[in-house]
This record gives C-alpha cells, structure tokens and sequence, in this order.
C-alpha cells in the first residue's frame, strides 16, 4: 500500500510536471508568436517610414529645383531692371543735352 501510494504521488508529480512544461510551452508559443508580429510590425513601420522620408526628400529636391528657377527669374529681373535704369539715366542726360542746345542764348551782360 504504501508503494502504491508512492507511486500514485510519484505519477501525480510528473502529471504536474507534464502540465507545468505544457503551460510553458504555451507562454513561450504565444511570447514567440507576439515578438514576430512585434517584429512584423516594426519593419511595416520602418518601410512606411523609408518611404515617406523618399517622398519627402523628392518633394525637398523639387522645391529647391523651383528655388533655384525663382532665383534665377530674379537675378534675371535685377539685370533687367538695371539696364532699364541705365537707359533712363542715358535718355535723362541726352534730352538735358537736346534741351540745352535748342535754348536761346542768353545775352551776355556784359556786352554793351
């Protein structure tokens, strides 16, 4: 009897063992489980990243692209801008000199 109950306690401790490693199993599936979608979900992430910063790159190279025509129309407007400057200032100066020219002479005051 007592060998027998022995071996009863004896089965009873490997039955809670077998569960007990079951139970283990299980945690360790369901945490492996859980990391490769933690993983799965990461590298969505980072490729969704990559490419809004793609996007965002090629939306910052256009942009400098339109800075650079702008700059461009400037610089081109200054020079424009400039040379209807240096015109006018020619044009004021010949029509001084036209001006000057078709005055009468005024008498000298000192001519009897």
């Amino acid at each position: 009897e007592a060998a027998e109950a022995e071996r009863e306690r004896a089965l009873a401790r490997a039955e809670a063992a077998e569960a007990a490693r079951a139970e283990t199993l299980a945690a360790t599936a369901v945490a492996q489980a859980r990391a490769k979608l933690a993983e799965e979900r990461a590298a969505r992430a980072e490729h969704q990243a990559a490419a809004r910063i793609a996007v965002a790159e090629a939306e910052r190279d256009l942009l400098r692209e339109e800075l650079s025509v702008h700059k461009a129309r400037i610089d081109d407007l200054r020079a424009q801008l400039e040379a209807a400057r240096a015109e006018a200032a020619e044009l004021r100066e010949r029509a001084v000199s036209a001006e000057l020219r078709s005055a009468p002479a005024a008498p000298d005051a000192n001519q009897p």
